[in-house]
């Protein structure tokens, strides 16, 4: 458990701290593999959580794949941060448009092939010379 906002910004330089206290509107974090960009963001989540100045069930943070939305997670939780949304932005995207479809869309929503055989198979079935994607007659 954290024992005040300040001790989460104990190991952060001058510029990540800068970026984990700016608490009002968006902050731009660009550094290079390793540099501590995800410590960075976590602490910045945690810090305003632990201020009161955001409510951590209203937290988004995206990111670019899977593996590193689940170690922001788990950064997260250890912080004391439990029901902060991480997410991919592709499946942060998929999410709210699964959630306002109906109301703005009267066609049904489309279906989501994220498996590489399913795909490979659907394709398979519907063309018979995929050289030249021939559809089947």
């Amino acid at each position: 458990m954290i024992s005040s906002p300040e001790s989460l910004l104990n190991d952060l330089d001058d510029s990540q701290r800068a970026a984990a206290i700016a608490l009002n509107g968006p902050v731009r974090i660009v550094a290079c593999a390793g540099a501590g960009k995800t410590r960075t963001i976590t602490r910045r989540i945690a810090y305003a959580c632990t201020k009161g100045e955001w409510d951590e069930n209203r937290v988004l943070a995206v990111t670019f794949s899977v593996k590193a939305a689940k170690e922001m997670q788990e950064r997260l939780k250890k912080l004391g941060v439990n029901n902060a949304t991480v997410a991919t932005f592709h499946s942060a995207a998929l999410k709210h448009l699964r959630k306002v479809w109906d109301s703005v869309c009267s066609a049904p929503f489309p279906r989501i092939m994220d498996n590489p055989k399913e795909v490979t198979e659907q394709a398979l079935i519907h063309y018979t010379d995929l050289a030249n994607m021939t559809s089947v007659q």
